[in-house]
């Protein structure tokens, strides 16, 4: 890497700029004039331009805007529309646009950043035409109504109680190759930023050159799942190999949300539309001034390819069960999580040539311990009877209310069936 002298030998800057400043950042101006970067500044206040954009944004080629979220996005917008590049110097208390974007905190390095001329082309994302920066919300997930300074033992209280009060609702996603995901959930979010607690339960990297937006699915089954993710969101690291359980993951260049009831919709912390939701992903439609460190990574990030992780959700056959219900303490046993389980229980159900010999054999070896007063050969009989799996095929019957496996499991027990083959040698024992 060359020296930082060399370094800024190599950097070429803007030779003009048109400098957008809101009341609380026009004392920015000043500095900007004394700076020694060769580059001419035209001024013009945030309000003044939207009052006549085509007229001020005329041959103009680089927009430095000196404000908060708001005003950046409307930049954004008439970025798209007019084809400058942007530069960004944040207010002070905006932690966000600094982070997001790699920005300098110092004020003179923030203004020898945005008089650059190597801008770098960035996705742009849109949620029904608004434009999303770092995330956007749907329904209820955890950690996001809660304080940033709550203790962890009291957030844990705090989303324990409010566990108990949520439902989970239907929720349907069709991604840009077409896919449809309908499912149960309490909420999802869509995620534009790297770093946060919830970016960090996905193994995928997110970036704002990839082509693509990542979602993320919060589907607690159960208030056990409910603890677990709790748990594991706490103790997140970035070197998580697989999702967490009750969380669904989709990447796609758009998805489309639908939800019933209709949610509305929070967007950079702003409540500004509802469901149905369409969201799209501009690819390198902004050039924008960012930190050296997020630069380089969109230099060396590829396209991402559709992604779709949703075997820890809810299956649309599901949704009759657990849909606009409390969650429950335990997850619903659907025939689709426990195949297998519910296979192996019909099968025990079912009367076989092998447990009717196991059966007979079982009841004369306790008749014969019966007569021989033999505890011993009671107990083997006891152990040889095969009697265990059709029980627990009669139980489940009898909480699921399923009649087929309830006969089945009776009649395979079937008492009269054990005491035949007794009564039978009975009579002919001595």
């Amino acid at each position: 890497m060359p020296p930082a002298h060399e370094k800024k030998l190599m950097t070429t800057y803007v030779n003009t700029a048109l400098f957008v400043y809101t009341e609380k950042t026009e004392a920015i101006l000043e500095a900007l004039q004394s700076s020694d970067f060769g580059t001419q500044f035209n001024t013009i206040s945030y309000d003044s331009l939207l009052l006549n954009p085509q007229a001020s944004l005329e041959n103009v080629g680089h927009v430095i805007i000196a404000g908060g979220v708001a005003e950046t996005k409307a930049i954004f917008r008439l970025a798209l529309e007019y084809d400058f590049s942007v530069a960004l110097i944040p207010e002070k208390s905006e932690k966000k646009l600094f982070k997001f974007f790699n920005l300098p905190t110092e004020a003179d390095k923030t203004i020898e950043l945005a008089c650059r001329a190597n801008s770098q082309a960035i996705d742009l994302v849109l949620c029904n035409d608004n434009i999303l920066l770092f995330k956007a919300t749907l329904g209820w997930l955890p950690l996001l109504d809660v304080s940033a300074d709550m203790s962890k033992a009291r957030f844990l209280i705090e989303s324990f109680k409010k566990s108990f009060k949520r439902n989970l609702l239907k929720f349907s996603f069709t991604t840009a190759k077409g896919q449809k995901i309908t499912t149960a959930a309490s909420g999802c979010i869509l995620i534009q930023q790297k770093g946060s607690i919830v970016s960090k339960t996905i193994e995928e990297d997110q970036s704002i050159s990839d082509g693509a937006l990542s979602l993320l699915i919060f589907s607690p089954i159960s208030i056990v799942v409910y603890s677990k993710i709790l748990l594991r969101l706490l103790t997140a690291s970035k070197n998580r190999k697989r999702l967490l359980p009750g969380i669904g993951y989709i990447k796609s260049s758009k998805i489309d949300i639908e939800t019933v009831p209709d949610l509305k919709v929070t967007i950079d912390d702003d409540c500004i539309t509802q469901t149905p939701l369409h969201c799209e992903v501009l690819p390198k439609a902004l050039r924008l001034n960012i930190g050296d460190a997020l630069a380089e990574e969109c230099q060396e990030t590829q396209v991402s390819k559709e992604s779709v992780k949703i075997a820890n959700l809810p299956s649309d056959k599901e949704l009759e069960q657990i849909s606009l219900k409390h969650i429950p303490i335990f997850a619903y046993a659907a025939e689709e999580r426990f195949r297998e389980l519910f296979i192996s229980l019909r099968d025990d159900a079912k009367t076989s040539p092998t447990y009717i010999t196991l059966m007979i054999l079982s009841t004369m070896l306790a008749t014969i311990g019966l007569f021989q007063g033999s505890t011993a050969v009671v107990i083997g009989a006891m152990l040889l009877a095969p009697l265990m799996a059709p029980i627990v095929s009669l139980a489940m019957g009898l909480l699921r209310g399923n009649i087929e496996l309830l006969k089945d499991s009776a009649t395979k027990i079937g008492i009269r069936r054990a005491m035949l083959p007794h009564e039978i040698l009975g009579l002919l024992s001595p």
